[in-house]
C-alpha cells in the first residue's frame, strides 16, 4: 500500500512539474511575441496631388504618433521621406502646404526629416514647410539644420526657404540666432529676413545684442548687417533715434543705411535729424549722413524732396544733397 502511494506521489509531481515547464515556455513565448516590432505600413503611393490615395493619405498616416526608436527614424519620420522623395516636380508645392498644415505637433519630426532627406531638393520642401509653420520651434529647426549643411552650395539654395517665413512669431527667434551663426551666408540670410519682418522693437532688440558679450564672433558683424538690411518701414522711428543717439558709431552708421534704402518721407527726416544732431563734431559722419540722402531713391519721397530741397531752414549741404536725390528720381 504505501508503495503505491508513493508511485501515486512522484507521478503527480512529475505532472505538476512538467505542467510548470509548458507554462514557462508559453510565457516567454508570448512575450517574445508581444516585444517584436510591428513592421511599419507601406506608405501609401503619390498619385495625383490632393488624392485621398496619394499625398493626403501618406501625410495623415505620417502625422500619426508612433514609438520612437532610438538611432533610428520612427515610421512617422521615414512616410514623410518617403511621400517628398515620390513626389512629382509639379506636386511639390502642394506637398510643402500639406506639410505644414501638420503644423506646430510636426516640428520635431519634419526637422528630423529634413536631416534624413537624401536629396537638397528633398530637403529644401522640408524647409519650406517649417518655414511656413513659423513657430519659434520651427525656426530653431531650420536654423539648426542649415547651419549643418556643409556644403555652400546647397546652403545656399536651402537660405530660400526663409522666404516662406511670414509670421512674426518667428522673428525674434531669428534675431536670437544671430548670436550662433559664424557662416557668413547664412547670417546675410538670415538678416535679409529679419530686415523685411523688423519693427521698432526688432531694431532695439539688435542694439542691445550689439552691446552684449558676442555668443560667436561674428555677432557684432551679424547684428549690424541685420539693421543695414531693415527694409520695414514699421522700423523707422527706432533706426531714427539710432541714428541719431547711439554712442556706437557703427550702429548710428548701420541706421543711416536702413533709412537711405527705405527712403520715406518720414525715413530721410530721421537722416536729417541725425545731421543737425551731429552738426560739425564729426566730418567723416556728416558726410556718411548728406551721402545717404543723395542716393535716397523711394518715388514716395518725390514731392518731400521738392519741398525740402528749396527749405532755407536747412543747411546748405543738407539742401544740395536732397537736391541730387531729387535729380536722380526725376532721370
Amino acid at each position: 500500500m504505501s508503495r503505491i502511494l508513493n508511485l501515486r506521489t512522484f507521478i503527480s509531481a512529475a505532472v505538476f512539474a512538467v505542467a510548470l515547464i509548458l507554462f514557462g515556455i508559453w510565457h516567454l513565448s508570448s512575450r517574445h511575441n508581444e516585444a517584436s516590432p510591428t513592421p511599419a505600413p507601406t506608405p501609401f503611393r503619390v498619385s495625383s496631388v490632393g488624392t485621398k490615395t496619394g499625398v493626403e493619405r501618406t501625410l495623415e498616416t505620417a502625422s500619426k504618433p508612433q514609438p520612437s526608436k532610438a538611432l533610428l527614424l520612427t515610421p512617422a519620420v521615414a512616410n514623410l521621406v518617403k511621400v517628398v522623395i515620390k513626389a512629382a516636380p509639379q506636386e511639390r508645392e502642394e506637398v510643402i502646404r500639406r506639410l505644414a498644415e501638420l503644423g506646430p505637433g510636426a516640428v520635431d519630426d519634419l526637422g528630423a526629416a529634413m536631416r534624413a532627406a537624401p536629396s537638397s531638393p528633398a530637403r529644401l520642401i522640408f524647409a519650406k514647410a517649417l518655414g511656413l509653420i513659423g513657430t519659434s520651434e520651427a525656426v530653431d529647426q531650420l536654423v539648426a539644420n542649415l547651419q549643418a549643411v556643409a556644403d555652400p552650395a546647397e546652403q545656399a539654395a536651402l537660405v530660400h526657404a526663409f522666404d516662406t517665413i511670414s509670421s512674426p512669431a518667428a522673428l525674434e527667434t531669428l534675431t536670437s540666432a544671430l548670436a550662433s551663426v559664424n557662416d557668413p551666408a547664412l547670417a546675410k540670410a538670415i538678416a535679409g529676413m529679419i530686415g523685411h519682418l523688423a519693427t521698432d522693437n526688432t531694431v532695439q532688440f539688435l542694439a542691445e545684442m550689439y552691446r552684449e558679450q558676442p555668443g560667436v564672433p561674428a555677432q557684432p558683424q551679424n547684428v549690424l548687417s541685420a539693421l543695414s538690411s531693415v527694409s520695414s518701414p514699421d522700423a523707422v522711428a527706432a533706426l531714427a533715434q539710432l541714428a541719431s543717439t547711439a554712442p556706437e558709431l557703427p550702429l548710428q552708421y548701420a541706421a543711416v543705411l536702413a533709412l537711405s534704402a527705405i527712403g520715406t518721407p518720414e525715413a530721410l527726416e530721421g537722416i536729417v535729424s541725425a545731421a543737425f544732431q551731429v552738426g560739425n563734431t564729426n566730418p567723416e559722419f556728416r558726410q556718411a549722413l548728406l551721402s545717404a540722402l543723395a542716393s535716397a531713391s523711394n518715388p514716395q519721397a518725390a514731392a518731400w524732396l521738392e519741398q525740402q530741397s528749396r527749405s532755407p531752414t536747412l543747411p546748405a549741404d543738407v539742401t544740395a544733397s536732397l537736391s541730387r536725390a531729387l535729380a536722380g528720381l526725376r532721370r
